[in-house]
């Protein structure tokens, strides 16, 4: 998987919890809770790695000259 597809997946992956997060927003009880922790640290987690990929320079190509 290439860095165009894993910067694609987390971006879905992202979205999708924060939907979820959204949806958990005004339920009570202490498992509502608990799950929606989850999710906000699952999106913090994703956000990170994004940034990273995101920051990654693309690797050089190297030519070596011939003797």
């Amino acid at each position: 998987m290439n860095n165009n597809d894993k910067i694609s997946k987390l971006e879905r992956e992202i979205w999708l919890f924060e939907q979820w997060s959204q949806d958990m927003q005004g339920q009570e009880g202490p498992t509502q809770q608990r799950i929606l922790q989850a999710y906000q640290e699952c999106i913090q987690v994703r956000r990170q790695e994004l940034e990273a990929l995101q920051q990654a320079e693309p690797p050089l190509l190297v030519i070596e000259a011939e003797a």
